[in-house]
């Protein structure tokens, strides 16, 4: 038996005492009707924030005492001191009209975009563009005639332009390509492009805009994650880049670009328990960062929501789940601009069941802000919100709305001065409709500017871009202990500092580890790998491998082919394959044997053990006093 409205309203006025208080100069504010009611069938609203601090919320109503599938999406702007704008109806007839999502361009100029079911097996994507006025444009309808378009991404450059992208299913057994349309600002919509193949799966998608106006999509594919480019002016630029294992199954793509052109992805990969929740970075120039775990590696964690802002600095929640059991919480993390990741934060009490969909944004400073839908019995809840940075929780998780039996889908954006605007679907206290509501956080002024001090010395130059033996680097470790995972393709790998697992997979990688205590595996074709200051494990594969171990005490492993293992300036220890080796051990007492065919193994000027295994070997010793087996001279 579900709790009366009447019960709830008291339910939320006990949880409201016990929510934090805010100072005086600082808080949320009381919530605003942004809707008439609408019918209990209203739908999920989104919000996007403007620079001049105010935003555009967008939302589904469905007319009352109209049959369920007339709805209309209708918005308002909130200015920046907090007021509503007027009540603007973007869809020119009512109908099955869903999932609006908002976007507003770095000029102030707002698109907003929705689904409509026009017929059975028949979805179109409509859109309508919105002034900073609030002057309204023609409606547009961005698919063509007969398609089914399910997700829907959106985004805005510069200029004015938008990119909208979809996925149009094209059976019943889910079969689905990615397409996308530039919508210039002034002119007609630019060409429908197909991005996938027509026997794919994809599922969903994210897009952002780099400082050069190019835009990248993200999808998912047979859950596997891949990215590609646009250019400037909309046309696709050469190279799909694989963003996640092939083996992983991955869901829930986020993406954020900063102001030096790095993107930054999130997923949770699914294919195997526990759930987690990985991030890495895009460069600019394609350089693929390491793939990073963000949640607990003993819970499942889905549904992360990712933000990022103008420094790198990025903040993402999501939700846990202890394995096989409830109840489920929020957590969140920030990331620094350098990529180093920060403490993982309970944001949420425990709710007793269902998905609580947080959504997070963050401001110029590096505070996010995160909301969530927190179910009470699972059949009613209610909106919290909580602040976090880097430096840890900002108070405790703040309740927004009344508890309701309909649960409320919020929304968050956030501008880059630090206010921040939460919207949802408010169930009415008599239970028998929904408007939409909107709270905003106003965060503290800013303290007054110090006096002056002495001179700050200029910045310092940035670094040039790693490289690998000479070749610019395409992957880059993260200066932590870090997993690396090379593409199909050639890689050159650079693990930096940190005891890191490196693993090629194309033909022919250049991987150097560097500093710490590396496992580095070459993986297929003809590989060089190069240890580095710390007691490294190096291992061959398929191709023929060209091991240095470098400095320190280091373990070499060949493997099919003719190999060449040097171990170093340590006491190294090194063991050729099936394949006619050449070893030598250099500075060290070394441990060195071949394998089973003619290898040739050199040691050094110090006392080496020679093993020239099987076959007919040729063994030199060096200065030391040292001894050699299964060796001709």
């Amino acid at each position: 038996m579900r709790p009366s409205i009447r019960a709830l309203a008291a339910i939320g006025a006990i949880l409201a005492c016990g929510a934090s208080a805010a100072p005086a100069s600082a808080g949320w504010e009381e919530p605003i009707d942004l809707s008439p009611v609408g019918e209990l069938t209203n739908g999920n609203p989104s919000v996007a924030a403007a620079p001049d601090g105010s935003f555009l919320a967008a939302w589904p109503r469905a007319l009352p005492g109209r049959p369920t599938t007339d709805r209309v999406v209708e918005a308002r702007w909130i200015d920046a001191t907090g007021a509503p704008g007027p009540l603007l109806t973007l869809t020119g007839a009512a109908g099955q009209v869903i999932n609006p999502h908002v976007a507003v361009g770095p000029g102030g100029g707002a698109l907003v975009i929705w689904n409509r079911v026009v017929a059975p097996e028949q979805i179109a994507v409509e859109a309508r563009r919105i002034g900073a006025d609030g002057e309204l444009g023609e409606p547009i309808t961005v698919t063509p005639t007969g398609e089914r378009a399910l997700s829907t991404a959106l985004a805005i450059d510069d200029s004015g332009d938008a990119t909208v992208a979809w996925n149009n299913q094209l059976d019943d057994v889910g079969q689905a390509d990615l397409r996308v349309r530039r919508l210039p600002a002034d002119g007609p919509p630019g060409q429908v492009l197909t991005l996938t193949p027509a026997d794919g799966q994809v599922e969903e998608m994210a897009v952002a805009i780099d400082p050069q106006q190019r835009p990248l999509l993200v999808w998912s594919q047979f859950g596997r994650l891949q990215a590609q480019r646009l250019s400037a002016t909309g046309e696709p630029l050469p190279g799909v880049i694989d963003l996640t294992p092939q083996a992983d199954t991955s869901a829930g793509p986020g993406l954020g670009i900063d102001a030096n052109g790095v993107a930054r992805v999130s997923w949770a990969r699914v294919s195997q328990a526990p759930i987690v929740v990985f991030t890495r970075t895009l460069a600019a120039d394609g350089t693929l960062g390491a793939i990073e775990s963000v949640s607990p590696t003993d819970e499942n964690s889905v549904a992360p929501s990712l933000a990022v802002d103008g420094t790198g600095a990025a903040a993402l929640a999501w939700q846990d789940t202890p394995p096989g059991t409830d109840p489920i919480t929020v957590r969140g993390g920030a990331i620094l601009p350098g990529g180093a990741l920060g403490p993982r934060l309970p944001l949420s009490g425990p709710s007793a069941g269902g998905s609580m969909n947080p959504r997070i944004g963050i401001d110029a400073r590096g505070v996010a802000t995160a909301v969530w839908q927190r179910n009470l019995d699972g059949n009613s809840g209610f909106v919290e919100a909580a602040r976090f940075s880097s430096a840890g929780a900002q108070g405790g998780a703040t309740m927004l709305s009344e508890p309701a039996e309909e649960l409320p889908n919020p929304d968050v954006a956030v501008t880059a001065a630090g206010p921040a605007l939460v919207v949802w679907g408010q169930q009415t206290p008599d239970g028998n409709g929904i408007r939409t509501q909107a709270a905003r956080f106003v965060p503290a002024p800013p303290a007054p500017p110090s006096p002056p001090s002495a001179p700050v010395p200029p910045a310092p130059q940035p670094s040039p871009p790693p490289e690998c033996h000479g070749e610019r680097a395409t992957i880059v470790g993260t200066g932590a202990h870090a997993t690396i995972v090379g593409t199909p393709r050639r890689d050159v790998i650079d693990g930096t500092a940190g005891d890191d697992r490196i693993k090629g997979l194309g033909a022919g990688d250049l991987i150097c580890g560097r500093a710490g205590d590396d496992e580095i595996h070459g993986n297929r074709g003809a590989d060089r790998v190069l240890g580095g200051d710390g007691d490294d494990e190096l291992g061959g594969g398929r191709g023929e491998d060209d091991l240095d171990g470098r400095r320190g005490e280091d373990d070499l492993g060949g493997n099919r082919r003719a190999d060449a293992l040097d171990g170093g300036g340590g006491e190294d220890r090194a063991l050729g394959g099936r394949g006619e080796d050449r070893i030598s051990g250099r500075g060290g007492e070394d441990d060195l044997h071949g394998g089973r065919a003619d290898d040739s193994i050199f040691g050094g000027p110090k006392d080496d053990f020679l093993n020239g295994g099987r076959g007919d070997n040729r063994c030199r010793g060096g200065g030391g006093e040292n001894v050699l087996v299964n060796c001709r001279r």
